[in-house]
């Protein structure tokens, strides 16, 4: 799960290098309205693009902070059963070998 959650984690940090640094200013190619209205156009379609893909990396983000709590919490369980396992028989007369618990 570790390897998962660290692989998640990698890809995470390349998606949000590409969305990093200064917003892309599209500019108006021409004197006349439709290049005009086309580059606003392109600007809100790039910025609701970039707006989407900042609530993917936070769901996605959620995610990996999910399964690293899975992996911590199934270690924790681990330990605990080797932990009850160790205690069983003790106490018992006879004390009970390892070879075998009958």
């Amino acid at each position: 799960m570790r390897q998962v959650a660290r692989a998640m984690r990698a890809e995470l940090a390349k998606l949000q290098a590409g969305t990093s640094g200064p917003p892309t200013s599209v500019g108006a190619i021409g004197d006349w309205d439709v290049p005009e209205d086309l580059a606003k156009n392109v600007g809100t379609a790039h910025e609701s693009m970039l707006g989407y893909v900042a609530q993917f990396a936070a769901v996605y983000e959620g995610l990996i902070a999910r399964i690293e709590s899975s992996a911590k919490n199934f270690d924790l369980s681990e330990l605990a059963s080797q932990n009850s396992s160790k205690k069983a028989g003790q106490g018992l007369e006879p004390q009970p070998k390892h070879e075998s618990q009958n």
